[in-house]
């Protein structure tokens, strides 16, 4: 089959592995079992990726194996943002997983994790089978390697501005902050895809250039979804994202939780729902052709974004009501 066609196409059983995933159980047996390091790659991507994993498989398989491997990272350092308890202990972390693969350090663990769930347990196990992710890393032909040690270090470097701007408990004084936050941690993949896809492109850098502003906005459009997923689950370990949940931190009232609950997931989508003709701008400056696999990826990542924020406005209209 044709190299430039999309990754599900030439390897069908990685989106079985996909659309057969159990995200909110996931089969940390099977899992672990697997101890083939492309293989594991493939099977846990569903899990660390949820949503993004489908996109993912839509393109080219180079692209989706750079890819793959470079989400794996972000989530690496995701798991230690989300789940270490000690802020200084967070930070210092961050520091050194900054350079950690250009100077061949192995992520040391913090000493104490805030596992909630099995999601956490398959990020923990991320962590843990971290060498040889980073062995595939390194043997990455060396324009796709640099692509991502670069994203790895912006990433890590923006959490940790980023987190200078939060409030005792997480939140960020307001949306510019937010959208801010946003940027770090989904801005930094969007513009490792658009070198990654446009390096070779005899116009890359204009449409990279063409792209570029529209990446803050466009990365709060995807991002403010996971953030709404999460609103529970984040307040459960201490950490709100927005201002108005901080008061439940210190409250037993239920009826009060949910209520304040709905009106920030709410609130979260109407802000996302205002960026995503910036989605759509970036989208079509980086892939201006309909059929290619990455405007394919662009367009499955966009259905899904939307989806979850017309769910949500839905579901906060429904309880309003």
């Amino acid at each position: 089959m044709p190299a430039g066609l999309p990754l599900f196409l030439t390897h069908p059983r990685l989106l079985w592995l996909d659309l057969r995933a159990n995200r909110r159980r996931p089969d940390l047996r099977a899992l672990r079992a697997e101890h083939d390091p492309e293989a594991f790659v493939w099977k846990v991507l569903p899990h660390a990726a949820r949503s993004f994993a489908l996109s993912i498989l839509c393109l080219s398989h180079s692209h989706a194996r750079a890819s793959a491997l470079a989400y794996l990272q972000c989530r690496m350092l995701d798991t230690v943002e989300d789940l270490t308890l000690d802020p200084l202990e967070r930070r210092i972390t961050l520091q050194r997983m900054a350079h950690r693969l250009r100077l061949g350090h192995e992520i040391v663990p913090p000493a104490q994790w805030k596992r909630q769930d099995a999601r956490d347990d398959v990020h923990l196990l991320l962590i843990e089978r971290s060498r040889e992710v980073d062995a595939l890393t390194l043997a990455l032909p060396q324009r796709e390697r640099e692509l991502i040690l670069s994203l790895v270090e912006e990433m890590a470097c923006g959490m940790l501005r980023t987190d200078a701007a939060r409030g005792p408990q997480g939140a960020f004084p307001d949306d510019v902050a937010l959208v801010d936050y946003c940027d770090v941690v989904i801005g930094s993949p969007l513009r490792f895809c658009a070198r990654l896809f446009l390096s070779e492109d005899a116009r890359g850098a204009q449409r990279v250039e063409a792209a570029w502003p529209h990446i803050p906005r466009a990365s709060a459009f995807l991002q403010l979804a996971n953030i709404s997923r999460d609103l529970e689950k984040d307040l459960a370990r201490g950490v709100v994202h927005v201002p108005e949940m901080v008061e439940l931190l210190d409250s037993a009232n239920d009826a009060r939780r949910m209520t304040v609950i709905s009106a920030a997931r709410a609130r979260l989508s109407r802000l996302a729902l205002g960026f995503s003709a910036d989605f759509d701008a970036a989208a079509r400056a980086v892939a201006p052709r309909w059929v290619t696999p990455s405007a394919m990826a662009a367009r499955v990542m966009r259905r899904a974004t939307l989806r979850h924020h017309q769910r949500m406005l839905a579901r906060s209209a429904a309880s309003a009501g």
